[in-house]
């Protein structure tokens, strides 16, 4: 952050938090009205902007009710995808209508409707009888939608990322969203992603959890990498790689690759949902002879790019998975009482 900046972050950021209470303050007073789907409704979303597993929950959530049994459907507003919807994502849309994060939910096994409208994508749903369950990707914000239950991500795997949600700073002058103790009431349960290759942060799990209030269910959710693998099922051993990414937090997936093995010898870093040209994978190939490995969320875009050398381009699929130290059975309690609530 550039402290040069502060004098006007600072007022921005005190009308932004103005503004969203007084949102809340209607909503929570009834002044403004919420849809209230005829389905069950979780949402998985987060405080703070970019990097707190929000995707990969929503995956592990989806795959894991299916397993049970349900039929779970995502509903996202597709960020950045030019689709407007509501429609049914297919293996047949690209990463640019549909948005990344819903191709790549697609491609995990959910099935997932897309629409900037997300009362129209309720009622698509409704209507054609998509699923019994809706997993509202991104929701915590969306007001205008009632909610069963409220799953808040929190990241506890980098010191910044705990500091953020300590400091609270709300945009722009910070991350967040909105302001945690004035929205704390509507979160009924907390993912928490760990890093579980280092035993010591145990203790910004510790931080987070303190700032919550007991009520509050929260879920050790654990890193699962699966194997570095290209587009055409080949696995990368660990080596000398070049590196890069566009996501929000860039060094966490530097961070992943080192504990994997991998060395870094270059990076590049793009914005958060770069939408990737031919020309960027060429001048990176012309400046780093190792082979390249980007996130997951990078090569659903990336492989609908015509280039002869998406051979040297490797990805890493991530799971989360329940940490073995977490009670897994308060989670499956969530989703049979939403399906037996209404």
């Amino acid at each position: 952050m550039n402290y040069l900046l502060y004098p006007l972050l600072i007022p921005i950021s005190f009308c932004f938090g103005f503004i969203t209470r007084i949102r809340n303050l209607f909503y929570d007073f009834g002044f403004l009205r919420s849809f209230r789907s005829k389905l069950p409704v979780i949402s998985v979303g987060n405080i703070l902007v970019g990097g707190s597993g929000k995707t990969p929950s929503v995956i592990f959530l989806c795959n894991l009710l299916s397993s049970k049994g349900y039929r779970p459907i995502v509903l996202s507003r597709g960020y950045k995808g030019k689709a407007k919807g509501p429609q049914l994502v297919t293996k047949i849309d690209s990463a640019l209508d549909v948005g990344d994060e819903p191709k790549l939910m697609f491609q995990r096994g959910c099935i997932v409707v897309v629409a900037k409208n997300k009362v129209s994508g309720l009622k698509f749903i409704e209507e054609r009888d998509l699923g019994e369950l809706v997993i509202l990707d991104d929701g915590f914000q969306s007001r205008y939608i009632s909610r069963d239950f409220d799953i808040v991500c929190v990241d506890a795997r980098t010191e910044k990322a705990v500091v953020d949600l300590e400091q609270g700073h709300l945009l722009p002058w910070g991350k967040a969203r909105e302001n945690l103790d004035r929205s704390i009431n509507r979160i009924d349960a907390l993912f928490i992603p760990i890093n579980s290759l280092d035993n010591t942060k145990d203790a910004l799990y510790q931080r987070i959890r303190q700032k919550f209030p007991s009520r509050v269910d929260d879920f050790k959710i654990s890193t699962k990498t699966l194997k570095v693998q290209n587009l055409f099922g080949q696995t990368l051993p660990a080596q000398s790689v070049g590196a890069f990414t566009g996501i929000a937090n860039p060094q966490k997936f530097f961070d992943t690759l080192k504990s994997l093995g991998f060395e870094i010898t270059k990076t590049y870093t793009f914005s958060d949902h770069h939408t990737f040209q031919a020309e960027d994978l060429i001048r990176i190939n012309r400046q780093c002879s190792d082979p390249l490995v980007c996130s997951e969320k990078d090569i659903v875009k990336i492989a609908e790019l015509e280039l002869k050398s998406l051979d040297r381009v490797y990805y890493v699929p991530i799971d989360f998975v329940i940490d073995q130290n977490t009670d897994s059975s308060k989670l499956l309690e969530i989703s049979k009482l939403q399906l037996h609530k209404k």
